[in-house]
């Protein structure tokens, strides 16, 4: 049934193409990247919709997207499509695009995105951030029908903006599992590459400057790495290039189709993280100065209505629910990210010290790392600071050499070509208002370092900031001599093959043998000095050997099988979980899956707790904290009944003296987990939600709902 979304995709831009672009250059791309747009727009509004009939289930979301086929279709008859016609134009475009790009640059773009794309679909979304609360919201939304709050551990999954998790929502009910979550953000890469193409020559860019462009795009270690995963950070930058195109476009030629697109384009990036209001706020401003300045103020309101209410309509019911539940629409949690020292001295620092997260490499004796430190400490005894002043805000400073993590790896190549790109920008015969772009692209970069704190995981952070800077970089190597491109292409394309090769967390090839056979050699004949014995943790089998278990689990699987073998012999159904902040919630929800068991948070101490079910009485609880004798839950005592090394099982008193109960003494034979089907699954218990139509009688604005509770 997953296949419903790609036909949908592609009528969406078939009928884009016919109506809305025809006689527009660049007419394939366009109507493409408005059918990612439309298409995001109708899975925020539609998850919203049923939501609020509590009606997400499978069936539910397969006639929703049903209805969007069946509308699809009925526009293409009444415009008269001639589909074999539009089949014609699309593949002429294909070579067309081909013959611009060549075979060089077309075979390092193809071979980077096929090896993401591969690895995306082969692999298990393993990423800690993943596990713990970007997809863990999934099993608790599919629990109680709806995508309203719920008691919670981790604080982060009843803050952060849902809507990759309601693209995985989408998918998951459609298909039943979890392989095609990583294609969320691979799919984000595909678009980005459109976004670039056409923002480029938007620009004034030749075909050469947009090969380049695109070249550069696909080698960002950290975009290869992101590609993989089911983080959000691509799809953040996604939307931010494709509003700067789309403001553009419509500074330049205002018509309402480019409008539309704009304003639906803001409000899904704001709906996707919070870090896109930073790289999109100097874009913002160019867009209102310039409308107010050609329009006048009166004219200037209309396009300012639009894209406010795209923005309300998308984005508040989210708002209202954070703001229910803790006081603010956006939380609390990331205040703790937040610079709060903005002296100029500080954001000096702030700006130099997110910089340098990309400017440490790998050096024989470490000379280089160990050169670009004393400089930055220097720059730092100068404004009257240290690295390690408590008044930053931040972590401890610290240069990372080498990383093949989604959460680490510093774009140290990319980086050094958008530096010379923007000194460049003015020496070259370039248009002002790309030179003005290559402003508002480094200014939205600004505004991220000097009001977020430094952090040793602000580099996957960045990554709006490298797309947008991208077309700068093709506009001034696109001036280059041919030669220089190639030599240029071919060297950012070497570095980057091994972040898609060697990812931390999904390695295609063995990092086992990579560290144990390969880097040791290579440490000790260039004296890098890297300590190999930390890298014990990086070491995984390749994920075409690996089970799907195993790359959720890693060393911990032993302690999971024996785990989980205990509860499934009980025949109990629910599950508590008594988690951390950085427990693998997803994972645990696959080990009990739907709907064979039922499971909550419990004993939740977070703003969250007033969410809590009293009368959800678990027959188990796993419990990742500190291991206690006993816990009370819901007036109900559990004791406890196995501990591994992390992990600890409390069952019910009640049930100690059962036949089920007596079998877990025995010493239990790790199994391998049989794969279960998934179907929907109503909880007795629902949560409450407190922001159902009916329920609004019963609350008094402005005082959170939740708030209310706790009194």
């Amino acid at each position: 049934m997953v296949l419903i979304v790609p036909i949908n995709f592609i009528l969406v831009a078939l009928l884009l193409y016919a109506v809305w672009f025809e006689g527009v250059e660049g007419r394939l791309r366009r109507s493409l990247l408005g059918a990612f747009i439309l298409l995001g727009a109708f899975i925020a509004v539609s998850t919203e919709l049923l939501s609020l009939l509590r009606a997400i289930r499978p069936e539910t979301i397969l006639a929703s997207w049903l209805l969007l086929l069946a509308g699809c279709v009925l526009l293409l008859r009444k415009q008269r499509v001639d589909l074999r016609r539009v089949g014609s134009e699309w593949l002429q475009n294909l070579g067309a695009s081909y013959r611009q790009l060549g075979l060089g640059y077309t075979l390092g773009i193809g071979t980077l995105l096929s090896i993401t794309g591969l690895i995306a679909v082969v692999s298990a979304p393993n990423n800690n951030d993943s596990l713990c609360y970007h997809l863990s919201r999934i099993g608790y939304w599919i629990q109680h029908q709806n995508v309203e709050h719920y008691a919670s551990h981790i604080e982060r999954s009843v803050t952060f903006s849902p809507f990759s998790e309601y693209v995985h929502l989408h998918f998951f009910l459609l298909s039943g599992n979890d392989h095609w979550f990583q294609t969320v953000q691979w799919l984000a890469l595909v678009g980005c590459l459109l976004a670039v193409s056409l923002l480029t020559k938007r620009l004034g860019g030749t075909h050469r400057a947009i090969r380049f462009a695109l070249l550069v795009l696909v080698t960002i270690p950290m975009v290869l790495l992101e590609a993989m995963t089911t983080q959000n950070d691509l799809i953040t930058g996604f939307w931010a290039v494709t509003s700067a195109l789309l403001i553009f476009g419509y500074v330049r030629r205002p018509s309402g189709v480019t409008l539309v697109q704009l304003a639906l384009s803001l409000a899904l990036g704001l709906f996707t993280k919070g870090t896109f209001v930073f790289f999109i706020a100097p874009f913002a401003l160019y867009f209102a100065v310039l409308v107010v300045r050609r329009q006048g103020l009166l004219r200037a309101l209309k396009p300012f209505c639009w894209i406010g209410v795209a923005v309300l309509l998308i984005n508040s019911p989210f708002l209202l629910r954070n703001y229910a539940l803790h006081g603010t629409p956006v939380g609390t949690f990331s205040k703790g990210n937040q610079t709060r020292l903005h002296t100029p001295a500080a954001i000096v620092s702030s700006v130099v010290l997110h910089g340098a997260v990309h400017f440490g490499i790998v050096s024989p004796g470490n000379r280089y790392n160990a050169g670009l430190l004393r400089g930055i400490e220097r720059l730092h005894q100068g404004l009257g600071l240290s690295l390690d002043d408590p008044r930053l805000e931040g972590q401890h400073f610290k240069l990372i050499k080498l990383n093949f993590s989604e959460d680490f790896a510093q774009n140290f190549s990319t980086s050094w070509l958008i530096l010379i790109s923007l000194l460049l920008l003015w020496t070259k015969p370039i248009r002002p208002d790309a030179r003005w772009y290559g402003v508002l692209s480094c200014g939205g970069g600004l505004v991220f370092c000097a009001l977020i704190a430094y952090q040793w995981y602000g580099s996957r952070l960045h990554t709006p900031f490298f797309l947008l800077a991208v077309p700068v970089v093709g506009l001034v190597f696109g001036r280059f001599h041919p030669v220089v491109q190639r030599t240029v292409g071919i060297g950012l394309w070497c570095f980057a093959l091994p972040f898609t090769l060697f990812s931390s967390m999904r390695p295609a090839i063995s990092t086992t043998w990579l560290v144990e056979q390969v880097f040791l050699g290579i440490n000790r004949s260039l004296h890098l000095n890297l300590n190999v014995e930390g890298l014990s943790g990086l070491k995984r089998p390749s994920i075409f050997t690996a089970s799907r278990r195993a790359m959720f689990w890693d060393t911990a699987l032993p302690e999971i099988d024996q785990l989980t073998q205990r509860v499934r012999q009980s025949g109990a159904r629910k599950i508590g979980f008594h988690f951390l902040e950085s427990s693998p919630d997803w994972a645990y929800q696959r080990e009990f899956p739907l709907p064979d068991y039922q499971y909550e948070h419990v004993l939740v101490k977070n703003a969250s707790r007033v969410l809590e079910d009293s009368t959800f009485v678990p027959d188990w609880i796993v419990s990742e904290l500190p291991a206690q004798p006993s816990l009370m839950c819901h007036g109900q005592l559990y004791t406890q009944w196995w501990r591994g090394p992390v992990r600890t099982l409390y069952g019910r008193t009640a049930r100690n003296t059962t036949e089920a109960s007596h079998k877990l003494h025995k010493t239990v034979t790790p199994a391998r987990v049989e794969r279960r089907s998934f179907e929907p699954f109503a909880p007795t218990h629902p949560s409450p939600n407190l922001w159902h139509p009916f329920n609004w009688l019963s609350s008094t604005w402005p005082a959170p709902p939740y708030a209310m509770r706790t009194k």
